[in-house]
């Protein structure tokens, strides 16, 4: 997210543009939200051809030993402030990921690549009538890309990990 330039060619994100993406004023301790005001602020920069940020071109270059493992966790807060609590992903996905494993091979694309076939469809169930029609581009490309990956198979997610969280009851559904 930080703002590339002929300056800061790896980038250089302040306080004041990182609110404005998200719609937050005020200041440390003191902040307010303002829904609907979320935006790209008015000094910002287009990322230069060949360094776009996406999940197709960083995510090769990521090494396992680079990846900090607390980055990697599933979960949400249970809550109340610093309540954070970790899915256990094993027990999430039914034994098909592990999180210690996440960051050997292509695991992490293909948890990332799974998660979005098997949840999409939960997730656009409340846009689309017909689902199935809507995703059947993106299944397809799903399909071919966890194949050309060699991806162990996915064929659920146990959603009652979930329970444990108040955002999810609110939300009843997806990842």
């Amino acid at each position: 997210m930080s703002n590339k330039s002929e300056e800061y060619p790896e980038g250089y994100l302040d306080k004041e543009t990182f609110k404005s993406f998200f719609a937050v004023s005020g200041e440390s301790g003191n902040f307010t939200y303002n829904p609907g005001h979320e935006r790209i602020p008015d000094n910002w920069f287009k990322t230069a051809v060949g360094a776009e940020y996406t999940i197709a071109v960083r995510t090769p270059n990521y090494h396992a030993q680079l990846i900090d493992s607390r980055l990697l966790m599933v979960g949400g807060n249970i809550g109340l402030p610093n309540s954070f609590v970790p899915v256990d992903l094993a027990v999430l996905t039914k034994d098909v990921y592990k999180s210690g494993t996440l960051t050997q091979g292509n695991n992490l694309l293909c948890f990332i690549l799974a998660s979005i076939q098997v949840e999409g469809p939960s997730v656009l169930r409340s846009v689309y009538s017909d689902v199935k029609l809507a995703t059947m581009p993106l299944t397809d490309l799903l399909n071919k890309s966890l194949a050309a990956l060699d991806c162990p198979l996915l064929s659920g997610i146990d959603s009652r990990q979930y329970r444990k969280y108040p955002g999810w009851r609110r939300g009843r559904g997806g990842i």
